[in-house]
């Protein structure tokens, strides 16, 4: 194996994974979570609206009416977009445009390829396996509240581990070097120890 290869095939799917679970939590609270716009209109025409909020007159709750559809028809768009995304995504391809134009600063040959097909190709079938692990190894937290990074850092492991056979100490040093790089302080801890739960100890 070429080191150098397999770092720079490690950034490429960062980078993709990063992605996919932005766009995955996007679309989860674009479903749960109402717009701030139509919660202030909801508060605003209840029936139980205390009375010193009287003094809106009709153009204003008209205006906020027009608002509340208006945004309303936006996170509507906006749902549907990122769940077509998320419908389409081919790794394969996705990927290839990643590596030739995210990443253009090296040619295909500085990459290993084989690691970033495999490892982006297996999401689907190891995503829900490794939250449903994650929350089992939490107690204060789940999965979809971590930061996305870390989130990244943990599935692109546990892939690496299922489809490439690394072994998981080389595979959990270098998921926490990615940590420290490109998260927060306390996301190093927090990687390292979910990983050696779920790979070494096997919780």
């Amino acid at each position: 194996m070429d080191i150098r290869k397999r770092i720079n095939a490690r950034k490429v799917v960062l980078a993709y994974i990063y992605e996919h679970c932005f766009f995955s939590a996007m679309q989860k609270n674009l479903i749960v979570q109402p717009s701030k716009v139509a919660e202030a209109w909801d508060q605003i025409s209840s029936p139980d609206t205390p009375a010193e909020n009287s003094f809106f007159d009709a153009e204003f709750l008209k205006q906020v009416a027009s608002k509340k559809q208006q945004q309303e028809h936006i996170d509507e768009y906006v749902q549907a977009q990122v769940t077509e995304y998320l419908i389409n995504q081919s790794p394969e391809e996705d990927a290839g445009y990643l590596m030739k134009y995210g990443f253009d600063q090296w040619q295909l040959e500085e990459i290993d390829t084989d690691y970033v097909f495999k490892v982006t190709s297996a999401i689907s079938r190891y995503e829900e396996e490794l939250i449903e692990k994650v929350n089992q190894n939490t107690q204060t937290f789940q999965y979809e509240q971590m930061d996305i990074m870390d989130q990244v850092c943990l599935l692109q492991g546990y892939l690496e581990v299922k489809v490439m056979d690394t072994p998981p100490a080389v595979v959990i040093n270098e998921m926490v070097e990615l940590a420290k790089r490109y998260s927060d302080d306390g996301a190093p801890k927090l990687v390292n120890g979910l990983l050696n739960a779920i790979l070494i100890d096997k919780k």
